[in-house]
């Protein structure tokens, strides 16, 4: 088991590049909530990905995604980011509830890591049908 001491002060999180991504994707952010924009969202949800240092992506739900990758990056997060320390957000898109970024983060966790970076930089819709063409390899 590694300490979290041991590699947060091998590898520092720069809270300034952290708040200038989170701005970034907030902007970039892509909204399924069809509401007026000056009522406060209580109930949304965040599907967030997070490359780690060894180049694996992980994917995760969360209300507050900068708070949730303070606790992976401290080493206080999930079971796979205390082994595969992150490196950077990658992405944070929101959802109206749990219950659906939930299945879009099954959906995101059944592609493999290619197809994963593909559908980050837009280049691939992330479908059911491309779901399991990325799962199996077969044309639907």
């Amino acid at each position: 088991m590694i300490c979290s001491k041991r590699w947060v002060a091998k590898w520092p999180v720069k809270a300034e590049q952290l708040r200038k991504s989170l701005q970034m994707i907030k902007m970039q952010a892509i909204s399924s909530v069809t509401e007026d924009a000056s009522a406060p969202r209580q109930n949304a949800w965040f599907l967030y990905l997070i490359e780690c240092l060894d180049g694996s992506i992980y994917t995760g739900i969360a209300i507050d995604v900068a708070a949730r990758y303070a606790e992976h990056a401290s080493g206080k997060g999930a079971r796979y980011t205390r082994a595969h320390p992150p490196a950077r957000l990658l992405a944070s898109i929101e959802y109206p509830d749990r219950s659906s970024a939930a299945k879009a983060e099954y959906r995101i966790k059944q592609l493999k890591a290619t197809a994963k970076r593909k559908y980050l930089a837009g280049l691939l819709p992330c479908t059911p049908e491309y779901n399991a063409f990325a799962v199996t390899g077969k044309k639907p």
